[in-house]
This record gives structure tokens, C-alpha cells and sequence, in this order.
């Protein structure tokens, strides 16, 4: 027989393959293979329709995580950005803070000096005071030789 004049079916590969004749001489059993061929291939592809449903819903999921992630990444940095702020802010409160407590000492310092600086002021304007009195002459006033009577004098 002429294979270019008649039909042939292309066989697809499946579990089990049956050869298959011309349509001319197709006898039940070879169609009864073919249709249960045609039902494996057709729940064949109900399970690839349902694998790619299933493959486009994960896809979906990925993407709205993606978008999920996406947005936390954002939020964490802008509290990381919103941590450095509050610690610059903090540093700079702390380091006001050691300023003023300098700016107190520094006054009490100064208030202590004031005060040591006005004793000092009058220790030496004593000392003066004393060494001139020791330092006292006296003149024209005649001198006794007995004995020294102060109420004389």
C-alpha cells in the first residue's frame, strides 16, 4: 500500500503505545486504544492546566511577598534612619547637658576663687597692717631712761 496516500496518525508518546494502521483499517480494538490514549492525554493535560492554575496562583503570592518585602525593607529604613536621628538627637541633648553641668562647675569654681581671692585680700591687708604697726617710729618725744611708762606718754 502507498503510505503517501493514506492517513496516518503522529503517536504521541505515552505509557503504553499502540501502533496505529491507516484509517482504512482501523479495527475497534485499535480505537478503543486510541480513545483511551486520547482520555490519558486529555486528564494529561486537565493536570497540566491545573499545574500551571497552581503555578500562576504561587507566582501571584510571590510577587504580592515581593511587594510585602519590599515595603518592610522600606519601613526598616526609615526607622534605622529615624534610630540615628533619635541617637544624634540623644548625643546631642547629652552633650548639652555636660556643657551646662560644665558651665555649673565652672561657675562654683569662680564663686570659690571670688571668695579665696576677697580672704586673701584681707590676710595680707592685716599682715600690712600688722608689720606697719611694728614698724612704727616715733619722734620728738623724749626718751626715759628708768623704766618705760606708757601712761606718761
Amino acid at each position: 500500500m502507498n503510505q503517501c496516500a493514506s492517513l496516518s496518525f503522529t503517536q504521541f508518546s505515552t505509557q503504553s503505545q499502540v501502533p496505529l494502521a491507516p484509517l482504512d483499517f482501523v479495527t475497534s480494538d485499535q480505537f478503543s486504544a486510541l480513545i483511551q490514549r486520547l482520555d490519558r492525554i486529555d486528564n494529561a493535560l486537565k493536570q497540566l492546566d491545573g499545574i500551571q492554575s497552581s503555578a500562576n496562583i504561587i507566582t501571584v503570592r510571590l510577587d504580592q511577598i515581593d511587594n510585602r518585602v519590599s515595603d518592610i525593607e522600606v519601613k526598616l529604613k526609615d526607622i534605622e534612619r529615624s534610630r540615628e536621628y533619635d541617637f544624634k538627637n540623644i548625643d546631642s541633648k547629652k552633650t548639652h547637658s555636660d556643657v551646662e553641668s560644665l558651665k555649673a562647675n565652672l561657675k562654683q569654681i569662680e564663686e570659690q576663687q571670688k571668695t579665696l581671692n576677697t580672704e586673701v585680700r584681707h590676710d595680707i591687708t592685716d599682715i600690712r597692717s600688722r608689720t606697719m604697726r611694728e614698724n612704727l617710729l616715733f619722734f620728738g618725744i623724749p626718751k626715759v631712761q628708768d623704766s618705760e611708762n606708757t601712761e606718761q606718754v
